[in-house]
């Protein structure tokens, strides 16, 4: 018994000592010229640790089922030389290949590369023979070294140990008890913890260096993941050929251009403070007494009233308003491959590069879903999840600090930015989720409306409190759901009516309160936001500004895994992705909207070639 565990602890180390070791080849090979120190070298190695184990729980995992059979059945040393000899092999093609494509391709290596393996000429085109052969020769010298630290893991008595079985009936039944324990630490280290996000290569994100954060990233681990992630969407839902969807689409009337503008704002350069605020749909936000303050907010700033959400979950509404990107069925854009999401156009970078510094703040896991691999691939400098608040503030619910706490965060960071540099903080919110439980019981205590009202409480007094401050004048404050949440709502307008939600821009540099009813989709704030402040948006492709005289053609979509609801001044219609019919239509809708569903979906999949 103590001989497997010590086998298994000992293989565990080694292949955590691989991925350290693996990153300072990286950096060796990589990092000249970027002006890398100790400290940064450091970093990468801590903050990469929990990839590493995680990875190294996979080594580990099928040799652990074996020596569990091994109690009762005994083993074969020659099966151990063989899974030593494979995963040396496997670990020194990927760390190696890893360490020499990065300087080619930029990102770490993912399931991009096997769409290439079908055409190795093209691959070794670039290259010279030469360096193939050196490249082939690193890759067999550190299989064998790999090797040979593998196999050191246990001496030929051991082995004889366990090849024989002899152990009694009661030591087989403990030791296979203790084993499944074991297995259970594994199981823990292979997850990465016990929170509610799983091991994902954004949980290793530490800096707004994008080199530093994916030298912290496993290979192996971000292939392997990235392998259960990566599909060819882009083949999908191609309903025209190229000349019909062509016209098609340009009856869409999208456009990447800002002309003849109407401003809301007083300053071309204004902080921005952009809230996300989880669930809070309009049939919330219009119920009677449960978001007075928000309401009171709107009224003394600019609300659109008719908005959708273009999605139905967190992580793909964040895209969708941070990225202007539009909504997808049955993608989670946020948890494509790294070279995907790197590539994704933001709000955060267009700022970023116009001289402003851009933060992120969550009072949950910001791991969760990718989120904190986005964010930092996107443009923002820093981010902060629960970890950073007080623990005494921190575990009150499932999902992470309550929101009054992150609004007093928030507040703190406005009074430290310096008054002569523009920022851009972005704060998503997270009470106003299932199960419903705040501290605070206006409206009954685990209800919907409850959380809705403790969540408008936090904004009521986040916005007071803010108005006393010299940030305030310069400030432009927008506010929008990430999805909506259906209250009270019939059968026949659910589909419909759960994702319109409220949109509003407030704050000292909003130059008068306005309504505007004009119909647009959250994904459409990028583009809207960058207009009003004259910064060209042109990597934008789906995202409209909505007060610009280009924006033709006002129209909102919405989707979830089973359909697509398209709304237009004409109506609105429901098309169920499985019968490729419309099964619900509200008000007068043309015959012409499944077409522009259509054509709206093909666009969308092939942004994601």
């Amino acid at each position: 018994m103590k001989i497997r565990i010590l086998l298994l602890l000992r293989l565990y180390i080694v292949t955590v000592s691989v991925g350290i070791l693996g990153k300072i080849g990286f950096l060796l090979y990589n990092g000249a010229g970027r002006g890398l120190t100790v400290g940064d070298a450091l970093s990468i190695v801590w903050h990469g640790l929990p990839l590493d184990c995680s990875f190294a729980g996979y080594v580990v995992a099928l040799l652990w089922i074996v020596l569990l059979a091994a109690y009762w059945i005994g083993i074969n040393r020659w099966l151990l030389y063989v899974y030593f000899g494979f995963i040396s092999l496997l670990q020194a093609i990927i760390y190696v290949v890893d360490t020499g494509l990065f300087t080619f391709w930029g990102f770490k290596l993912d399931a991009t590369i096997f769409n290439y393996l079908d055409s190795p000429a093209e691959v070794t085109a670039s290259v010279s023979g030469t360096y193939v052969a050196t490249a082939i020769t690193i890759i067999l010298t550190t299989a064998c070294l790999l090797f040979w630290a593998y196999r050191s893991t246990i001496s030929n008595k051991s082995l004889e140990r366990i090849e024989l079985s002899r152990l009694s009936l009661p030591k087989r039944i403990v030791g296979s008890v203790i084993h499944l324990l074991c297995g259970g630490l594994l199981f823990l280290g292979i997850r990465g913890g016990v929170d509610v996000s799983t091991a994902n290569p954004g949980m290793v994100y530490f800096s707004d260096n994008a080199f530093l954060n994916a030298s912290a990233v496993n290979p192996a681990f971000n292939l392997f993941y990235s392998m259960s992630k990566v599909k060819d969407f882009s083949k999908r839902h191609q309903h025209f050929d190229t000349a019909e969807f062509s016209e098609q689409y340009a009856a869409l009337a999208m456009n990447t251009q800002s002309r003849s503008t109407t401003k809301l704002i007083t300053t071309e350069r204004p902080n921005v403070m952009l809230v996300v605020l989880e669930g809070c749909g309009r049939s919330m936000f219009d119920a009677a007494d449960v978001m007075p303050r928000l309401k009171a907010v709107a009224a003394e700033g600019v609300e659109f009233t008719n908005c959708f959400a273009n999605s139905f979950r967190t992580d793909r509404g964040v895209v969708c308003t941070l990225s202007g990107y539009p909504s997808y069925p049955d993608v989670s854009v946020m948890k494509l491959t790294e070279s995907k999401v790197a590539n994704l156009p933001s709000i955060a970078r267009s700022l970023q590069r116009n001289g402003y510094s851009t933060e992120f703040l969550y009072g949950g896991d910001i791991n969760f879903t990718n989120t904190n691999g986005y964010l930092l691939s996107t443009g923002y400098q820093r981010t902060y999840g629960e970890a950073a608040f007080p623990s005494e503030e921190r575990n009150d619910s499932k999902w992470g600090v309550h929101d009054e706490f992150a609004f007093n965060r928030a507040l703190k960071m406005v009074e430290q930015y310096p008054a002569d540099k523009p920022w851009m903080l972005t704060l998503l919110t997270l009470s106003s989720h299932e199960p419903w439980e705040v501290p605070y019981e206006r409206l009954g205590k685990g209800t919907p409306e409850n959380a809705f009202a403790y969540l408008d409480e936090c904004v009521g007094n986040f916005i007071d409190r803010f108005k006393k401050m010299a940030a305030w004048q310069n400030t432009l404050i927008v506010m929008i759901p990430d999805h909506g949440v259906a209250l009270n709502l019939s059968d026949e307008v659910m589909a419909i009516e759960k994702n319109r939600i409220p949109l509003i821009l407030t704050g000292g540099a909003v130059a008068q309160p306005a309504k505007i009813d004009i119909l647009c989709n959250q994904s459409d704030l990028a583009a809207t936001l960058l207009g009003q402040l004259g910064i060209d948006h042109a990597d934008f492709p789906m995202s409209r500004d909505v007060l610009s005289t280009t924006y033709t053609y006002p129209f909102a979509i919405n989707t979830w895994s089973q359909g697509v609801v398209w709304v237009d001044s004409w109506g609105a219609s429901v098309y169920d992705l499985n019968t490729q019919k419309v099964v619900q239509r509200q008000d007068m809708p043309t015959a012409a909207q499944v077409d522009h569903i259509r054509a709206y979906l093909q666009a969308a999949y092939q942004l994601l070639k």
